[in-house]
């Protein structure tokens, strides 16, 4: 029941239009049942061609490491709580969804709602580009503004810099007691962008932008502002997704 549920909001949050300069992004996580995954891709990508089309895209994600492994992210396009006020209901989208998807899942996290913080992310946001990958910082309870002021110390370094890098920031809503600043790192030139040197070390660009002693600073808020952290890295399925 939890799991139609779930695909009751996923399949249903497409129907309505996106526009422009919109910052709340939705997604949902599916993992296939072991043995199935080939079946699942064949089902998503046959429903993604039928239902959802230029003026009502997803994009589908594969995660590639971690705890996640094995599960695809579907998110659709930057809208508005306002957008979601339009939202029409399809029947035999949601019947698709039914007969061809659910039975081949195992487990979903539900739908996640979170919201792109444009002044504190660097580069072009472009969700086409083929690697990423995701860091999830869980900040304490009350910490989030506090952590996201020190994330913008470094977006105002690499600007200044004209750092190549590429990011984006997002904070998680309705997060509860698990509040969540969301880092998605985008690789144009692929996985080598990870190699040690391919960039100018960040604790360098850092302290040249401030000085050594506020490197420290930043090091003590992360123990102090921070409660976890994971990490994933994610890859572009545009055959899966939306053309």
């Amino acid at each position: 029941m939890r799991k139609t549920i779930f695909f009751g909001l996923l399949m249903a949050a497409g129907y309505f239009g996106f526009s422009q300069e919109k910052t709340l992004v939705h997604s949902i996580m599916l993992k296939p049942k072991a043995g199935q995954a080939m079946q699942f891709e064949n089902s998503l990508k046959t429903h993604n061609q039928k239902f959802h089309g230029s003026n009502d895209k997803v994009y589908v994600f594969q995660i590639i490491s971690g705890e996640r492994m094995g599960t695809f992210q579907i998110a659709w396009p930057p809208t508005s709580w306002a957008d979601m006020d339009n939202m029409k209901p399809n029947p035999a989208h949601e019947q698709d969804v039914q007969t061809t998807i659910i039975s081949k899942v195992e487990e979903t996290e539900g739908m996640m709602f979170s919201r792109r913080v444009d002044s504190v992310s660097h580069g072009d946001n472009d969700w086409t580009i083929a690697k990423t990958q995701v860091t999830i910082w869980h900040v304490k309870r009350g910490k989030t503004q506090d952590w996201l002021a020190w994330v913008k110390k470094f977006k105002m370094a690499f600007d200044n810099t004209n750092d190549p890098r590429n990011y984006t920031i997002y904070t998680k809503l309705m997060a509860g007691t698990d509040p969540q600043v969301i880092l998605i790192s985008r690789y144009k030139n692929g996985w080598k962008e990870m190699e040690p040197g391919y960039y100018t070390p960040i604790k360098d660009i850092y302290t040249k932008a401030y000085s050594a002693a506020e490197w420290d600073e930043y090091l003590k808020a992360y123990d102090d502002l921070v409660e976890s952290t994971e990490t994933y890295l994610r890859v572009y399925r545009p055959d899966l997704s939306s053309k």
